[in-house]
């Protein structure tokens, strides 16, 4: 994976202030997860099965976005938002999920 501790920290700490005690998966896909290429976009795919908090994140993602690049300076940084069952039908989610690395989950509430 060729994202340094700075950007991994940065990437869950911004997503753990907008998810708080909720159920999600945070996914890393595309040519970053691959330590023998080098440059690339930072591609991050978010799976939630909460309907609300998938709306909510839609709405903030720019600020999202935003917020990450004050934290680890200018990146092109993808974010896909999406249910389970959004990708397992969606042609492009399903042949990027196999090869996507998790760097974050939310279990919700205890």
């Amino acid at each position: 994976m060729r994202l340094n501790a700075k950007q991994l920290g940065a990437i869950r700490s911004v997503f753990s202030d907008a998810i708080a005690n909720r159920k999600a998966e945070l996914y890393l896909h595309g040519s970053r997860t691959d330590d023998s290429k080098k440059g690339g976009d930072i591609d991050l795919l978010l799976l939630t099965a909460d309907t609300e908090l998938l709306a909510e994140l839609r709405e903030k993602k720019f600020l999202l976005l935003v917020r990450i690049e004050a934290l680890i300076g200018e990146q092109k940084i993808d974010l896909l938002l999406a249910s389970p069952g959004e990708a397992k039908m969606d042609p492009f989610l399903k042949n990027v999920l196999p090869s996507a690395l998790m760097i974050k989950q939310w279990e919700g509430a205890a």
